[in-house]
């Protein structure tokens, strides 16, 4: 495991920047994620895949976000289930192995706490990508 700090990089200015993750959940866990932040754990959809690890999940880019949205990972979730899109700043958090990971993403097994997320939007059918 690495900390998150490897996801930093320069801007133009030399001034350090952190690199920013995306995570979907069901808007009903919202209010919760808000007031405690993310925990990691091994969730519903995690728990049909043999020797996944407990974490947080994020996408790296909102690209691969669309993607899975579009495909795989819009197939786990009910039709009619409002999801929310959160923006994590992983300052502090441990990221997991990336080779434990897939390309598009990756998991922090430390909770991120309430500061260092943004909701976005609490209805991504209506967030522009």
């Amino acid at each position: 495991m690495s900390k998150s700090n490897d996801s930093t990089m320069l801007d133009a200015n030399g001034v350090r920047k952190v690199q920013k993750f995306y995570h979907v959940t069901p808007s009903r866990n919202l209010q919760s994620i808000i007031n405690q932040g993310l925990i990691p754990q091994i969730g519903a959809r995690s728990q049909q895949i043999e020797g996944e690890i407990c974490g947080i999940f994020c996408f790296k880019s909102l690209d691969d976000l669309d993607a899975a949205m579009s495909s795989w990972l819009g197939d786990l979730f009910d039709e009619d289930e409002q999801l929310s899109l959160i923006e994590v700043d992983p300052t502090d958090a441990i990221m997991a192995n990336p080779d434990d990971c897939a390309e598009f993403e990756v998991v922090f097994t430390t909770p991120i706490g309430p500061n260092n997320l943004k909701v976005l939007s609490e209805d991504i059918d209506i967030y522009i990508f």
